[in-house]
């Protein structure tokens, strides 16, 4: 577990899969900059919880004063050779966006990938329209390297992709407001 002042982040399993994180996924809102397919079903999801594997985790983001799911995050995509993996996050509660949970929950991830994990580079991605996660990137130290044009077909055209690395030597958790993440067994 991961506390920070706003969230919590826990290891999310398969029986956490209820019908309201369901339909997050099939919400074209919260579906929108996803990298997913529309239409997920519980089985679905459920099956991608299952089969991810140590050091990669899916964790449920709960808001710390009600313990309510708001979202998940992960860091994913090990590659044990260049210590790097790719961080994700949704937060499927609507009235849970821009508040800072998100980005409390992307900084607490991050200081354990590199703290605990012993990442050198962290890595995202979103669509430059998302001008939300692009803000939530930058203010965690994270730097553009790149535009993948044309690389996410959205509302009836092509949009450029953003990609984003985050370097071990360039995380101060202090400076880029992290919590001083606490973890337990």
């Amino acid at each position: 577990m991961l506390e920070g002042r706003l969230v919590v982040l826990q290891p999310l399993s398969a029986e956490d899969v209820t019908d309201e994180y369901v339909g997050w996924f099939n919400d074209p809102e919260t579906f929108r900059y996803l990298g997913t397919k529309f239409g997920q079903t519980r089985a679905s999801i459920r099956k991608y919880i299952e089969q991810l594997s140590a050091p990669n985790l899916i964790c449920r983001i709960l808001e710390k004063t009600s313990l309510r799911h708001i979202g998940n995050i992960t860091l994913h995509e090990f590659d044990p050779i260049s210590r790097r993996m790719e961080l994700g996050i949704v937060i499927g509660a609507p009235d849970a966006r821009g508040k800072g949970f998100g980005r409390e929950a992307c900084s607490l991830l991050a200081a354990f990938g590199f703290d605990h994990l012993n990442l050198h580079k962290i890595t995202a991605g979103t669509v430059v329209d998302n001008v939300g996660m692009t803000r939530v990137f930058e203010s965690l130290g994270f730097k553009i390297e790149g535009t993948l044009a044309e690389h996410y077909y959205l509302e009836g055209r092509f949009r450029d992709m953003l990609r984003f690395g985050l370097l071990q030597r360039n995380f101060t958790p202090s400076a880029v407001g992290a919590s001083v993440p606490r973890t337990d067994a």
